[in-house]
């Protein structure tokens, strides 16, 4: 399962469930998101980046040369 958000294109249900509303998640199997996915009427949830990715800065480490 995954979950997905529903767009504003989305009827009243999406893949036989209720629709909870533009912007808002919905959890559906891969099976369930395939054809609302190709409709247009649910999106991929983004994944929240990891605590460690996001706390490194961006720039190459220990690369530069000093005189």
């Amino acid at each position: 399962m995954k979950d997905y958000l529903v767009t504003e294109v989305a009827g009243k249900e999406v893949a036989g469930k209720p629709n909870p509303g533009a912007g808002e998640a919905i959890r559906l199997s891969d099976l369930q998101a395939e054809q609302p996915l190709r409709q247009g009427h649910i999106v991929a949830k983004p994944e929240k980046p990891s605590g460690s990715a996001a706390a490194q800065p961006s720039g190459r480490r220990g690369s530069s040369k000093r005189k």
